[in-house]
């Protein structure tokens, strides 16, 4: 049998036309996993376990989630759907900080001192890709800090800067008063604990900063190509980064 008989129009046997078909519903099916297996899960109010799992296993790898919600508020039968980012799980919660600044625990199906019990919760990457290193600032106002964090993300072309982490200093609890994400962290005088948020909601917060341990998450709308990475890490060094500089696509993870 010849691999190609040009004069019955065949290819191994199989003509041209049905090679065709063959090629394209191969190619269509390529498509559709590698669209199934780049979405992000679905559970249930009896899945706040595997939800914990992933969330935690997503964050080691630097990507940042945020999840929909929908259940009822515990206590009544009052239906209610949120979304944002999730800051913090466990086996039996999720914490979202919603985008209207609210702060949410979420337990399962059959939460009692939660503050929702889910029926359905929907994990989507909070960005595409994500450029994570470590940095430390030490002897300066915290309005300095978010001025060099605002250039960054402009140098980057980036579509924000979430900070993670403690900063130490001065009058901190006065500095942060008006800064609704930070309440969970006003435990102590002289430090904050900033818990995944983004430089645009700490624009109005000044304080006398005298260190810091902070993990930073430069979020992209897209999978960056390598020279951009390579771009990208330079841009960091030279802002001051410690260790490091680790990127992560969401592409290449799921």
């Amino acid at each position: 049998m010849k691999i190609i008989d040009f004069e019955k129009g065949k290819v191994f046997g199989v003509n041209f036309f049905d090679l065709f078909i063959i090629i394209t519903l191969i190619f269509l099916g390529f498509m559709f996993y590698k669209t199934f297996s780049t979405s992000f899960p679905i559970y249930s109010g009896d899945e706040i376990h595997k939800a914990d799992r992933d969330f935690k296993k997503l964050l080691s790898k630097g990507i940042l989630v945020e999840a929909k919600v929908e259940g009822k508020i515990v206590g009544s039968d009052e239906k209610v759907k949120i979304d944002g980012i999730v800051v913090k799980s466990s086996r039996l919660s999720l914490t979202i900080r919603e985008k209207d600044l609210s702060k949410v625990i979420v337990g399962g199906k059959n939460a009692e001192i939660e503050e929702i019990a889910a029926d359905r919760i929907v994990f989507n990457p909070l960005y595409k890709s994500t450029l994570r290193f470590a940095f430390i600032a030490r002897e300066m106002k915290f309005s300095e800090i978010i001025t060099r964090l605002e250039n960054l993300k402009k140098n980057l072309n980036a579509q924000d800067i979430i900070i993670y982490g403690n900063i130490f200093g001065k009058n901190i609890k006065a500095g942060i008063i008006d800064c609704y994400y930070c309440i969970e962290a006003v435990a102590a005088r002289d430090y904050v604990y900033l818990n995944h948020v983004s430089i645009r909601e700490l624009k109005k917060i000044d304080f006398y900063v005298e260190n810091s341990d902070l993990t930073l998450y430069v979020g992209f709308r897209e999978c960056l190509s390598e020279e951009e990475v390579k771009k990208a890490e330079k841009i960091i060094k030279d802002f001051g980064s410690r260790g490091i500089v680790i990127y992560s696509c969401i592409e290449k993870i799921l």
